[in-house]
């Protein structure tokens, strides 16, 4: 969507286009700018322009934004820095009591942004025992400042009106009511009458030709009023016909309605038929694929789909033929049938290699992404290669993107590693700025094609290295994930990534950790004796952290080194991210390393919290004997207002495995100062203090 405001090229004049209602350049004025002429401060723009500014702005950049002058801060505070912030405290809400005071602060805020916020509150990191009052809280909030929501008012009446009266009517009545409506709810009512009489064919029927000879019947008036009605009830009987719920007549009959509306369609004026264009699309590859479904003759089943092709090609414009093919794109998906009868769809790829370039790439994009999906790969073959050969003249730009869905979508057939070749060869040839979303692809591409790490790893080392600095820590965190079982080039991606800078290492070391920490069976405890073509060693000159971990010393002792190469923000993100996967046996590193974070209020929080709840799902006694003491010892370095959920889980956890005692110093040091909204209900309160009282004189 365009800026709704000009600036005129001598920056001395500034006028909103919905304002003013016209241009601020001037006919004949002198576009030639003196230096330092044109430019406008932000803060002086009017607050209207501003807005349209930071609605295009991410979060980050609207708070550096507000923080440039005090007027930009008033404007841009309630509406927009408020709620970046907000959205920024739910993700670390694991009490009822943050709950409560973010629900405060999102009711002050504007009704969009409040609903949206609200819409997010994260009601499943809390426990059960806080977690229902935490919901009624936010549901509360969400009816009580509900906008008021508009529905279309034709179309609404028309879905809820009786089914006698819509019956009794004739339908000339029906049709006069229905255009006597503004503009914009006529061809809702008529669509909503059709679907309304759905329910008995002939009635269906009528109608349609009701409103068809109602169209015919406008021919010879003269007017853009009449003009108008013609299309939009030519417009309601495309999309009654498009409608795969309403398909009571049988499809000869709907073919035949098809071809009238088309012949009607192109009798307007060209400027008048765009609304109607993809409506027959639509309601052509609708017809056409239920038509395949019910195994029916080629004819009539293909004529309509190979009439609006001939249309598409011929009679609209690049821009519309781009939103018909895409509407015909989408009622086939997931259409198996068609793979045995791909003549149509062939047709389809013919007539969007004949739009411009950067419209025939989003149609070949979307036919790449449905016929990967579909249950013939020797069918999928064939359009890969057909969309692979037919990108290779375009322009860089646009051949990245059939690049990044190619790679997405490699054919699980023969020939795939020397397609993946192929593909990879197309990629470095593209400008180095525009490798890293194919290269990701890439990396992607090897857990359906089985790409070996000796072709793999080496190729996409090197093109690594061509990147852009910014660009490579993605693709390294892709390529550490995909082949982290083989220790030969294991050493060369670790060393990789702590070549980054420090800022850039977050997304590597967390997939190092994740090699790590979530392991079927701990490592044995002391290594194995070191042969002479070892390649689990590390090689001259690299990071310890490079050797392929053989003992569970030697790998907690290279996950405190990796710890220890990063910023603390990114060392606690590491450790909340591994919280939910880590292997039980790697629970205790977790929980040690969460001890030595600054006690921020988040990441600590959020760590502890997620390893209480995965507490609750132990099993066996040993790791219950090991892991619940240090995990109480955590918890109780939490701030009382944020350890309710935790608390709460490891009191589960503890009772699962007849260790309640453990519970009770925890539950003494917390419960005289845990906030009111976060106390457990009634009956579980007593129930926790007895067990917590009671317990220790048992043992």
């Amino acid at each position: 969507m365009p800026f709704q405001f000009l600036i005129c090229s001598s920056g001395g004049s500034i006028a909103a286009a919905q304002a003013h209602g016209q241009a601020a350049r001037q006919p004949g004025g002198n576009d030639t700018l003196a230096e330092g002429a044109g430019r406008i401060a932000l803060d002086t723009l009017p607050e209207c322009m501003l807005r349209q500014i930071v609605e295009r702005l991410r979060g980050a950049a609207i708070v550096a934004l507000s923080r440039t002058s005090r007027r930009m801060h008033g404007q841009l505070d309630r509406d927009f820095v408020a709620p970046v912030r907000l959205r920024e405290r739910l993700k670390w809400i694991v009490s009822n009591s943050a709950f409560q005071r973010a629900l405060g602060d999102i009711a002050q805020l504007a009704p969009a942004a409040r609903h949206s916020l609200l819409n997010r509150m994260p009601v499943e990191q809390l426990h059960p025992a806080i977690q229902m009052r935490a919901d009624m809280a936010r549901f509360a909030l969400l009816h009580t400042g509900a906008p008021a929501r508009t529905a279309r008012p034709a179309n609404g009446s028309a879905h809820r009106a009786p089914l006698v009266d819509i019956a009794q009517r004739p339908v000339p009545a029906l049709l006069d009511v229905a255009l006597a409506l503004d503009a914009d709810a006529r061809v809702p009512a008529l669509t909503g009458l059709a679907a309304r009489a759905s329910r008995n064919k002939e009635r269906w029927r009528d109608l349609l030709e009701g409103m068809l000879a109602a169209a015919q019947g406008r021919k010879g008036r003269a007017g853009v009023a009449s003009l108008a009605e013609r299309v939009q009830l030519l417009t309601a009987v495309a999309e009654a016909l498009a409608d795969p719920s309403r398909y009571v007549v049988r499809a000869v009959c709907r073919a035949s309605l098809w071809h009238r509306v088309f012949d009607e369609a192109r009798a307007l004026p060209p400027a008048a038929r765009p609304p109607i264009w993809p409506a027959l699309a639509q309601s052509a590859a609708c017809d056409f694929a239920a038509a395949l479904e019910q195994d029916m003759p080629a004819e009539p089943r293909d004529t309509c789909w190979y009439r609006i092709i001939g249309a598409i090609g011929s009679q609209m414009p690049a821009d519309q033929a781009n939103e018909a093919l895409v509407a015909m794109l989408d009622r086939i998906d997931g259409l198996d049938e068609i793979t045995s009868r791909p003549a149509p769809y062939i047709a389809l790829m013919e007539a969007a290699s004949r739009l411009p370039d950067a419209l025939a790439v989003l149609v070949m994009n979307r036919v790449v992404e449905q016929a990967f999906r579909m249950n013939s790969v020797a069918v999928y073959e064939r359009i890969w290669e057909a969309v692979f050969g037919a990108s290779r003249g375009l322009e860089p730009a646009l051949q990245q993107q059939v690049l990044v869905a190619l790679g997405q979508r490699l054919p699980d057939a023969d020939g795939r590693l020397q397609r993946w070749f192929a593909l990879s060869d197309r990629v470095a040839a593209l400008p180095r700025a525009l490798r890293r979303e194919p290269l990701l692809a890439l990396v992607d591409a090897e857990l359906s094609t089985d790409v070996p790490a000796g072709f793999a790893v080496p190729r996409l080392m090197g093109l690594l290295e061509e990147l852009d600095l910014d660009d490579r820590p993605t693709l390294l965190s892709g390529l550490l994930q995909v082949y982290d079982d083989d220790p030969r080039h294991w050493s060369d991606m670790v060393n990789a990534a702590v070549d980054l800078p420090r800022r850039m290492r977050r997304d590597p070391f967390a997939a190092i950790a994740h090699k790590l920490l979530v392991t079927r069976e701990p490592l044995p405890d002391t290594p194995p004796p070191q042969r002479a073509d070892d390649t689990a060693a590390a090689a001259p000159g690299d990071v310890s952290l490079a050797a392929w971990p053989v003992s569970e010393r030697q790998a907690r002792r290279q996950f405190t080194e990796l710890l220890g190469m990063l910023t603390w923000a990114d060392r606690g993100f590491v450790l909340m991210a591994m919280a939910p996967y880590a292997s039980v046996h790697r629970f205790t590193w977790l929980i040690d390393e969460g001890l030595y974070l600054p006690r921020s209020g988040r990441h600590e929080v959020r760590l502890f919290t997620t390893l209480a709840e995965r507490a609750t799902r132990l099993t066996e006694p040993r790791d219950a004997a090991q892991i619940l003491p240090a995990l109480a010892t955590a918890i109780r370095t939490l701030q009382p207002d944020q350890c309710a959920s935790a608390l709460y889980w490891l009191h589960d956890a503890c009772q699962k495995a007849d260790m309640i005692h453990l519970f009770a110093p925890v539950w003494a040091h917390f419960h005289a100062s845990l906030p009111v909204e976060d106390e457990p209900p009634a009956a579980d309160g007593n129930r926790l203090k007895r067990k917590a009282r009671d317990r220790p004189a048992d043992a």
